[in-house]
């Protein structure tokens, strides 16, 4: 993630991972897409109160979103947690990322990889969350073709 300048968090609803990641990393600029309008100000609310710089709160869906030329193949990074199933947020996420961009997705451990399109497989990386359970994070590549 230090590599990255431009992080996209789709589906952000209570603000994670988009949050957290942009307090641990206060360089990132950061968008966060929310399609439920009290979810959207609570993030904005959040994130003024905590005095951040470097956001942007989107209210709407991911789908009309990537149209617009100010978000289409901007971003390094697109995250997603517990949006919809990992070939949609492949899709979801595809039109936002640069060439060489990245997916990051949380899954259970059991979860196979697969790619999609011009998303393939990179890696993934297995933690435990607070509460013991086993997780696994996973990361897609786009092909810069």
């Amino acid at each position: 993630l230090k590599r990255i300048t431009r992080l996209i968090d789709i589906g952000s609803g209570a603000g994670f991972p988009g949050i957290p990641l942009k307090i641990c990393f206060p360089e990132l600029n950061i968008v966060l897409v929310e399609s439920k309008r009290k979810r959207a100000r609570f993030l904005s609310y959040i994130l003024k109160k905590m005095k951040l710089i470097g956001y942007e709160v989107i209210l709407g869906r991911a789908e009309e979103i990537c149209l617009k030329k100010e978000y289409k193949e901007k971003f390094d990074t697109a995250t997603f947690r517990s949006v919809a199933s990992l070939s949609q947020c492949l899709i979801l996420g595809t039109p936002f990322l640069k060439s060489d961009g990245r997916i990051l997705l949380k899954k259970e451990p059991e979860f196979k990889s697969q790619g999609l399109g011009s998303m393939s497989f990179s890696e993934e990386f297995f933690f435990e969350t607070n509460d013991n359970r086993k997780s696994k994070l996973m990361v897609f590549k786009k092909s810069s073709t």
